[in-house]
């Protein structure tokens, strides 16, 4: 009975196929392979949007200003308005002497010529400071070359307050803003001190925030009265140059005159 027994029992281990035969885990492993294949797709395409939801340059500034203390605010306020009055100031600059120079050539051309009511009539027809003075000078031709010089000179003061405009505004707040950097610097050392009076010097968290609004105040001071006191000293460069040629002007028309015997010289 016992020799049946173990007959069949090697009959049926015969029989049976082996575990690693068996076509379930082949089947199983691509399925399990594809998995990280898509993992990193994921995080690639997270920190994405992530970066294009982040405001950091907004929020960085906004904790920068807020840590600057209350100085800040009329700081900010003056550059704004200094921006606009240096693009203002430089557009003005620009389109005059970009007309100036076209208009000397015309103009002299028709004075050498002998053309003189020409001359005349193209410098009261265009719009400028140089063109201005040549016509009023113009207008007293009759009076002699005396009375030509002074029209000129008359005309050229009357030029000088477009011609400034606004230059006292961006130097004064060029020259204030590290003065108000240094008030910042002032209250920023106050609220410091009065911290260590009340938790004392333990805390460095505490006296952070003096320091910080101290140093932020004075910093950004000196970064806007740099570029400030720059355009402000381009700007009277160019106010210079175009005063030069308005007198360089003058001095071609009075010595036309003379060089043609005008009665008056």
């Amino acid at each position: 009975m016992n020799a049946f027994v173990f007959q069949v029992l090697a009959t049926i281990s015969q029989a049976s196929p082996t575990p690693a035969a068996s076509p379930i885990p082949g089947d199983v492993t691509p399925a399990l392979t594809a998995t990280p294949l898509a993992t990193p797709l994921a995080e690639a395409v997270t920190p994405l949007s992530e970066a294009v939801a982040d405001p950091g340059f907004a929020v960085r500034l906004l904790e920068f200003i807020v840590k600057g203390g209350p100085v800040m605010i009329p700081m900010i306020l003056l550059a704004f308005v200094v921006i606009v009055l240096i693009v203002e100031r430089y557009l003005y600059l620009r389109q005059i002497n970009k007309g100036s120079t076209q208009f000397s050539v015309d103009f002299f051309r028709l004075w050498d010529a002998g053309n003189r009511v020409d001359a005349h009539t193209l410098a009261k027809k265009h719009d400028g400071a140089i063109a201005r003075m040549m016509a009023g000078a113009l207008g007293s031709l009759e009076r002699g070359k005396q009375a030509i010089r002074e029209a000129m000179q008359e005309q050229a003061l009357d030029e000088m307050p477009a011609l400034n405009r606004f230059m006292s505004a961006i130097g004064t707040i060029g020259t204030i803003m590290p003065i108000m950097g240094l008030l910042g610097t002032v209250t920023g050392m106050i609220k410091t001190f009065e911290v260590i009076t009340v938790k004392g010097t333990g805390d460095p968290k505490a006296l952070a925030g003096g320091i910080s609004e101290a140093l932020i105040t004075t910093q950004t001071g000196l970064i806007f009265a740099i570029p400030i006191l720059l355009f402000h000293t381009f700007l009277a460069a160019r106010i210079d140059r175009y005063l030069n040629e308005m007198e360089k002007n003058a001095t071609r028309l009075l010595a036309g005159l003379k060089d043609q015997g005008n009665n008056g010289a």
